[in-house]
């Protein structure tokens, strides 16, 4: 179903003059393509995704070795943080300065999962096996 109205969405948007999407961009921004699956992954396309943690786990500890292993990964290419775990995640950011890595700090309140910590895209997409860690 909501495959369908992203298609009307897009179609619709196609069938705007260029003053009426100059307009709505300067307004709203621009279009968002599949938002709702973005949403998930702190605003990244699933299939870009290379590993993740989430919350609880990142609280507890269980996923830091594997967060860090992760980060050396050559094909890692940045690292988002949820904005709520950035006093617990100095290791993690230390890691991925030693690894050059870009690094996102995110806040954004319509995300609908809010328990995920941290998201790792690589260049080739999704990892060997699960991407959530922990």
């Amino acid at each position: 179903m909501s495959d369908r109205i992203e298609a009307e969405a897009r179609q619709q948007w196609a069938q705007k003059g260029a003053l009426e999407q100059t307009t709505a961009v300067a307004i709203g921004g621009p279009p968002q393509l599949r938002r709702r699956e973005r949403s998930y992954f702190l605003g990244q396309f699933p299939e870009r995704v290379y590993k993740a943690a989430s919350v609880r786990a990142f609280k507890q500890q269980k996923v830091a070795p594997a967060v860090l292993k992760a980060l050396q990964d050559q094909n890692c290419d940045h690292l988002f943080l949820n904005a709520t775990i950035v006093p617990l995640a100095g290791a993690v950011l230390e890691q991925a300065k030693r690894c050059n890595l870009p690094v996102t700090i995110v806040y954004a309140p319509d995300y609908r999962d809010k328990e995920t910590a941290l998201v790792i895209t690589g260049q080739t997409g999704r990892g060997t096996g699960d991407i959530w860690l922990g």
